[in-house]
Formats: structure tokens, C-alpha cells, sequence
């Protein structure tokens, strides 16, 4: 009798492989695979109560063999019963493990087995496709992206299945294609902010999630204290798969629902940018309504939102940038005033204009941190949510002790940070400022362009 042949489509991956039938098990990389950089391997097994059977119901019939005799498929007459095998079209389950970079560090991106249908194969060749999907794929730690295929997600008990319609960029993204975020791996699909609709649910989770458009909450293991994250606190796009594909499958506990007054570009700029805003402002910094605080960097995607979420709660807003574009365009969405920190004494000015200023956040620390110290009022606060431009080249502990400032650590956002954000979201009607969307095939090229911070709010990919 012939091999078994089976054909194997994963995407544009294609590989076939052959099961030598008399071997309880057979793995090879398949034959066929045209796709450089890439591995399919396939793996096949016989049924195991039988002698050589169908993993599936193949025709077979069943007689007791003669002692010594071996059937025509070279079966062993002890096994069960002495039964002897003749199968007409023999079957088996497949397990199909695409690697996209095989080397040994590297994960799989899908391994499971499929029990295949009992067809009649007259050729014995039995062709299996795998459903797949595109993504925006980190393709090695070096940095590389690619624009893929990848196998669909798999629900599980707890979990809903959302066809992302939009995903939002982060800094974070591009940091990641430098190979400069920490804890990197590859494979690996990118991105953590993204909004859809439910399109099923697994075992478990409420059937009414199934049709409606969602958030996604990023974060996973924050733990239990709401003070800081846990040791295993995570965020989606790395190391987990990401949302920069045509569906995601994640938690329940990972959804909220859209705002009504949110498009679905908006919705997907919204949760990194968002919460990192929120806990800066609200609960590490303790912003009050009658405060006066200068937001850094205007122009990023947290600095944007954090003047919109201060403006709506009834702080005075002051904002620096390098930008005088940038400026003109906070102060339209709600700033008092801004100041420019390439010019020289710009600290000394805004605040002998516009002081006393009681709390200061900033996400680059860098050569601009320590102007910082100079600018909070006696007993004010500084937070920092990040670091981009690098750690302060000096630091007067002088001043931060003898002026008793409080500087203060904050980044991402809990799960009451969420809830907190989505009711003033809501509250206020505050809208993420959008600087421009791109299809989801683009979106290396879109990580890219981050390296200047050209933009005024959030870069947004369309998926669907």
C-alpha cells in the first residue's frame, strides 16, 4: 500500500508530507515549502486502537490473523486482540507546526492537531488548509517586521474572539522594531492597542458579548494592588500576540464597551495613551480642578490626552515642545500657554508668567528633567511615566530635598484606572486627537515614521 500523502496550506505556506504507513508516528519537515526564513513541519499519527487503522473511520475490515502472519499492511498480528487490519483508504490526524524563524530560541506560531475528515482518497492524497489570517509580525529580535500570514486564534474557556477593526501605535512599538524593549521575543505579532466586535465567545463567557464593539484592555497580570503591577504584569503586542492582525483572542475581562460617541479609530488610540494619562494625572499625581500643571512633549499621544483628560477636570493647563505648531495646536484643545524648552531660560519665563505651577508630568526625562525641579512650587509634584530621550544628565538633589519635591514613578494603568478613564470618557465626551490613519499592510513603514515624532496625537491602523 502507498504512503499516506498529506498537502498542507497555511496562508501562502504550503509543504506536503508522506506518512509511511506501518509507523504509529512520522515527523519531517515538509516538502514543498517555498517560503524563505519560514518551516512547516508536519506530523502525523495512526489510530491507536488499532493495529493500523484510521484516525477517522477509513474502510477496513477485521480478521483474526494466523500465527506468524502479517497482514498486507505490515501490521503486527499481537496487536489487540490478534486483529489483522486491511484498510482500503488510511487516515490519520495531522499536527501542522509552522515556525516562521526556526531557530531553536523561537517559539511556534501554530502547533496542533487535526483530526481530518474520512474521504475517500483515491490518489491518497489528502489536502488540508488551515485558516489564516494576515498580521503585522515581529519576525526577529533584531527588529524585522513583516507583513504575514498566521494561523487563526483558537478560543478558549473564558475567552471572545474580536475582529479588530483598528489598532492604535504606541511608542512602545517602535522601541520594539529597534530591538530596544526589554524581555524581547520572536516571533511575535505587535501591538497592544486595538477596538472591534465580538464575533464568538468560548465556553463560559455570556453569549450577549457576541455583535458588540469593544475596547480592548491591554494589560494582563496587573495583580491585585492597585499601588503598582505585579512581577508578571504584561501588555499585549510583547511578549503575548497582538493586536496588530485581523482578529485577536483574549480574556473577557479584557473588554469594555465602546463609547457611543467613539469612532472606531478613536477607540483604538484610546487605552495606552489613555490610562497612562489617567494614573499620571489622577492617581499618582493627584491633580485637583483648581491646579495649574505643565504636560512635556506636547504633541505625543499620552501628553495630548493628558491635556484633554486635566482641561475637562478644570486644572490650568501649560504645555512645552520644541514645536511652536505643536504649541499653537494644545492651546486650541484647551492650554492656557505653552513654552518652547529649545530657547534659552523657557523654565524661568513660563513660570514667572504663568506660576506657580503645582504638578509637572513628562515622559522623555533627558536634559529637560532637571529644568523640571525649578518649575514645581515648593512641596509640588513631578511625575515621570518614561524616559524616551534617556536618563537626566544631571540632577540637583539640592533642590529636589531642600525645595521638598515629590517626584513620583507612574506607567501604564490598572484595571480601576480603566474604569476610571472610561467614565470621565464618557462624562466629558473627550475624544483621542487622531493625526492620521493607514491601512494595516502599512504599518511597518507607519512604526517607522515614529522615529521623529512628527505627529500630533495618535498614528491609527485600519484593519477592517
Amino acid at each position: 500500500m502507498q504512503p499516506v500523502g498529506v498537502e498542507v496550506e497555511l496562508g501562502r505556506l504550503r509543504g506536503r508530507h508522506e506518512h509511511p504507513v506501518g509507523q504509529d508516528a512520522h515527523r519531517l519537515p515538509a516538502q514543498g515549502d517555498k517560503r524563505a526564513g519560514s518551516k512547516l513541519y508536519i506530523e502525523s499519527r495512526r489510530r491507536p486502537d488499532l493495529p493500523f487503522g484510521a484516525w477517522h473511520h477509513g474502510r477496513h475490515r477485521h480478521h483474526r490473523a494466523g500465527p506468524g502472519q502479517r497482514d498486507q499492511t505490515g501490521g503486527d498480528p499481537a496487536g489487540p486482540r490478534g486483529l489483522r487490519t486491511q484498510v482500503s483508504n488510511w487516515l490519520c490526524a495531522v499536527k501542522i507546526t509552522h515556525v516562521q524563524n526556526p531557530q531553536p530560541a523561537h517559539r511556534p506560531k501554530s502547533s496542533q492537531f487535526r483530526r481530518v475528515p474520512p474521504l475517500a482518497l483515491a490518489s491518497g492524497l489528502l489536502s488540508l488548509t488551515l485558516p489564516a489570517m494576515k498580521a503585522l509580525v515581529l519576525t526577529s529580535s533584531d527588529g524585522t517586521v513583516e507583513y504575514a500570514d498566521v494561523e487563526d486564534p483558537a478560543l478558549r474557556a473564558g475567552t471572545a474572539l474580536v475582529k479588530l477593526k483598528a489598532a492604535g501605535l504606541n511608542r512602545r512599538d517602535y522601541w520594539i522594531t529597534q530591538g530596544l524593549y526589554p524581555g524581547m521575543s520572536a516571533p511575535c505579532i505587535m501591538g497592544s492597542d486595538g477596538a472591534g466586535v465580538v464575533t464568538a465567545v468560548g465556553e463560559g463567557v455570556e453569549e450577549s458579548w457576541i455583535g458588540k464593539e469593544v475596547i480592548i484592555y491591554p494589560g494582563r497580570g496587573w495583580g491585585p494592588s492597585p499601588e503598582a503591577q505585579s512581577d508578571d504584569f504584561r501588555i499585549l503586542g510583547m511578549p503575548d500576540d497582538g493586536v496588530f492582525a485581523e482578529q485577536i483572542v483574549v480574556p473577557v475581562e479584557q473588554l469594555v464597551a465602546k463609547p457611543e460617541h467613539l469612532t472606531i479609530h478613536e477607540a483604538a488610540a484610546l487605552p495606552i495613551a489613555g490610562l497612562t494619562a489617567y494614573r499620571a494625572l489622577f492617581s499618582q499625581g493627584k491633580l485637583q480642578p483648581h491646579e495649574t500643571i505643565l504636560i512635556t512633549g506636547i504633541g505625543g499621544g499620552v501628553a495630548v490626552m493628558a491635556l484633554k483628560l486635566a482641561a475637562a477636570s478644570g486644572a490650568r493647563v501649560l504645555v512645552s515642545s520644541s514645536s511652536p505648531e505643536k504649541i499653537e495646536r494644545a492651546i486650541a484643545l484647551g492650554a492656557t500657554a505653552g513654552a518652547n524648552y529649545k530657547e534659552e531660560g523657557w523654565a524661568s519665563k513660563l513660570n514667572d508668567a504663568h506660576g506657580p505651577i503645582d504638578l509637572a508630568i513628562d515622559g522623555a526625562a533627558g536634559a529637560g528633567f532637571n529644568d523640571l525641579l525649578g518649575l514645581v512650587r515648593p512641596g509640588g509634584r513631578i511625575v515621570s511615566y518614561g524616559g524616551t530621550a534617556g536618563p537626566p544628565e544631571q540632577y540637583d538633589i539640592r533642590r529636589h530635598f531642600w525645595r521638598q519635591i515629590h517626584v513620583i514613578g507612574s506607567t501604564f494603568g490598572s484595571p480601576d484606572d480603566l474604569a476610571g478613564l472610561m467614565s470621565q470618557i464618557e462624562r466629558h465626551g473627550i475624544k483621542p486627537e487622531i493625526d492620521s490613519v493607514a491601512p494595516l499592510s502599512e504599518g511597518a513603514n507607519v512604526v517607522a515614521s515614529m522615529a521623529d515624532s512628527p505627529q500630533f496625537g495618535k498614528l491609527v491602523l485600519e484593519i477592517a
